[in-house]
């Protein structure tokens, strides 16, 4: 490949990338705005329910439900050995 090829190469790989980003960031911002006019609550409404939704899914931790179990399972084995 020449030098000439090379370099065109990479201009087109530059382009390629700027368009890219630039795609990737006016979707982004596209698709927020469009996202805020489809929101039916308010946003203090909105929030609450992201924080109940978290609060929820915290509680219901599946690592904290299986360590739970193993030290069940665990305390149950000790009491057999007794």
């Amino acid at each position: 490949m020449s030098d000439e090829q090379h370099n065109q190469s990479n201009r087109r790989l530059n382009l390629h990338d700027a368009t890219v980003f630039w795609g990737t960031l006016i979707g982004f911002f596209v698709g927020g705005i469009l996202w805020l006019f489809r929101v039916p609550k308010r946003g203090e409404d909105t929030r609450n329910e992201i924080v109940s939704t978290s609060r929820k899914i915290i509680e219901r931790d599946p690592v904290k439900e299986s360590l739970a179990e193993g030290k069940a399972l665990a305390q149950e084995h000790q009491s057999k050995r007794e």
